[in-house]
Parts: structure tokens; sequence; C-alpha cells
């Protein structure tokens, strides 16, 4: 091993890395509305408020 290889040997050895980054619920929201996704279109909220019709998960679970 010549001394450069040496030195990014060492280098590398010395890498930082980053946990994992953890955000708030106002930055994912945010995020949400900037691309669009948030607030939900109109025909999306109609099924996500839409009353059960039975044997959802987990109440068919008897």
């Amino acid at each position: 091993m010549n001394k450069k290889e040496t030195e990014e040997a060492i280098a590398d050895s010395r890498t930082v890395t980053v946990g994992p980054v953890r955000y708030t619920m106002a930055e994912l929201l945010a995020g949400a509305e900037a691309s669009g996704a948030y607030p939900l279109p109109p025909e999306e909220r109609e099924w996500v408020d839409a009353p059960p019709v039975g044997r959802e998960w987990p109440n068919d679970e008897r």
C-alpha cells in the first residue's frame, strides 16, 4: 500500500455517518402540502369519510 492509498484508507475509516432524520408533524405536513398530496382531493376524501359497510378489519375477527 502506498502513501496515498494509506491516507485514503485512514480518511475512509474516520467517516462519520448520520443517523436517520427525524421530522416533526408540521414538517411532514408542509412537505405533503408542497407536493400536492395534502389536503386530499375531494374524491379521495369521500373514500376516507365513507361509512363502514361491514367486515372491516379488525372488526370482522369475531
